[in-house]
């Protein structure tokens, strides 16, 4: 892929970047408590949000994701829930408390702490990366509880900060391991798969937390330290690196279209776009 063009975002930090079924995309921004809608051409559509705890309002949204329909869901991070919006931002659904809980205690099923990350897989349900409880919650489209897992740990399918999450269109689930520095997968049920190692994770601050995205085969995994873009197929093995001289600086999270791969510019408020396909 190369670098087809730049969105400018006047005054944001975009961080988590998600493309809709028509290619209106998505960015969640975090230090300025909003979502940023765009056109598919990249005209910005509005401003949605704002600091504050009411439904519409954000605290540090990290996660931004789409189904097939069209709705929008919004890790809204330090107001410990999940937002689900429609097309023009307005909420539809609202669910989640503050729980500080292990993955097998049902009292604190459907609460979180931090969350960061959120997916939409083929089956219509949402994933959520429960950051501060080391799990990952599933619940239908309207907030329903289906199951969680992971749990706190150094093993196989346990976690240590989840800030990421991604779903691909046969039913694996990606989750970017932060403190494990690796990319753990799963089956939507939960159950671990296999791992890829990213060792350089360890280099980021903190506030750089990886971000990871999946689409038709190919795996991209943002690299903060290294100011680039990894991409894996699906079982591991390296594709390719977007990292050169038109690299965004401080890349703050990625998405994956058909041909188009989007990358967030943190410290440039911008977006930059990359049309081209990876070949699994």
């Amino acid at each position: 892929p190369r670098l087809a063009r730049m969105f400018s975002l006047p005054g944001a930090t975009p961080r988590s970047i998600a493309v809709g079924p028509d290619g209106s995309i998505y960015i969640a921004d975090p230090a300025g408590h909003r979502v940023w809608p765009l056109t598919p051409e990249g005209d910005i559509a509005g401003v949605w949000g704002g600091y504050g705890s009411a439904p519409g309002m954000f605290n540090a949204p990290w996660g931004v994701a789409v189904d097939a329909s069209g709705a929008i869901y919004v890790a809204d991070t330090w107001n410990h829930r999940i937002q689900k919006l429609d097309a023009a931002g307005t909420p539809e659904r609202v669910w989640g408390r503050l729980v500080q809980a292990s993955v097998d205690d049902p009292t604190g099923w459907g609460g979180f702490y931090g969350p960061r990350g959120v997916a939409v897989g083929s089956d219509g349900l949402v994933y959520v990366a429960d950051t501060g409880n080391n799990r990952v919650q599933v619940f239908d489209a309207e907030g329903g509880f289906v199951r969680a897992f992971g749990g706190s740990g150094e093993g196989e399918g346990q976690l240590a900060e989840p800030v990421s999450i991604a779903v691909s269109a046969a039913g694996e689930v990606y989750v970017a391991d932060a403190w494990h520095r690796r990319v753990q997968v799963f089956t939507a049920d939960g159950v671990y798969v296999r791992e890829v190692a990213m060792p350089t994770w360890g280099a980021a601050r903190n506030e750089d937390r990886p971000q990871v995205a999946e689409y038709g085969g190919v795996l991209a995994v943002t690299d903060p330290a290294y100011a680039r873009i990894v991409t894996f197929t699906s079982t591991g093995e390296v594709l390719g690196v977007l990292g050169d001289d038109a690299q965004p600086v401080t890349p703050g999270g990625v998405a994956i279209a058909v041909g188009v791969t989007y990358v967030t510019d943190v410290k440039g408020a911008q977006v930059a776009v990359y049309e081209g396909e990876w070949a699994p």
